[in-house]
């Protein structure tokens, strides 16, 4: 389950808004309470090093100073988000060939410069299995 307020879903839409048609990328901090059970913090934006608007890649740098940011805020990285423009919400074949499963991932599909769905998925290990996971909101931090 995923614990986050309406404002990181809001964050959320907004970047893929921005991004589009290209697709937007960033880490979700916060807390992994148990396998199945992640409570989000902030939502860090990072730019898309792919030039290309149907996939997503994320400098090294970024991964570093977003560790950092989440060290010096007592958080780690528990998520990876980017959009699916004018797709569904939904993981593609790249998404799963590429996942690491320590981290959830979170998919905004933009349709036409809107983003009209946030969807969040868990893979098992080896990437055998992938589970839709639940959002559940909490008041404003």
């Amino acid at each position: 389950m995923i614990v986050l307020t309406e404002q990181h879903l809001s964050t959320l839409k907004t970047h893929a808004e921005q991004s589009y048609p290209g697709e937007c990328c960033g880490f979700i901090l916060g807390a992994k309470n148990n396998e199945k059970y992640w409570t989000v913090g902030e939502i860090r934006p990072v730019p898309n090093q792919r030039r290309c608007h149907k996939r997503y890649e994320i400098d090294p740098r970024d991964w570093l100073r977003c560790r950092r940011i989440a060290a010096d805020k007592k958080m780690q990285i528990i998520g990876i988000y980017h959009s699916h423009p004018d797709a569904a919400a939904t993981l593609s074949q790249s998404d799963l060939s590429t996942a690491w499963t320590e981290y959830f991932y979170a998919i905004i599909a933009v349709s036409r410069g809107k983003a009209h769905e946030v969807s969040f998925y868990q893979f098992g290990r080896q990437r055998k299995k992938t589970t839709k996971l639940i959002q559940k909101k909490m008041e404003k931090q």
